[in-house]
């Protein structure tokens, strides 16, 4: 792995520990084709880091809560502080 982590990308490190990490090991194997150039490899492996990241993004983005004012049907009924409910 430390090998490994020399020769990839700079761009690709925190990927590739995501992939450590969760043992992903074959999103790794998939960069890899035997008898190509290891630029071959690097362009996937970027390819990959790039797909990761605008999943984390896309995961994020799903947890954000609602920003206030964002009611888009006006006001909810009774909540008008000059006319209170009876």
């Amino acid at each position: 792995m430390i090998e490994l982590r020399k020769r990839v990308p700079e761009e690709s490190l925190d990927w590739l520990d995501y992939i450590q990490k969760l043992g992903r090991w074959t999103d790794l194997v998939r960069c890899y084709v035997l008898n190509e150039p290891e630029d071959q490899a690097d362009i996937r492996m970027l390819g990959a880091t790039l797909a990761w990241v605008e999943e984390i993004k896309g995961q994020k983005k799903d947890r954000m809560p609602a920003t206030l004012g964002s009611n888009a049907d006006g006001p909810i009924a009774g909540s008008d502080p000059q006319n209170p409910k009876s």
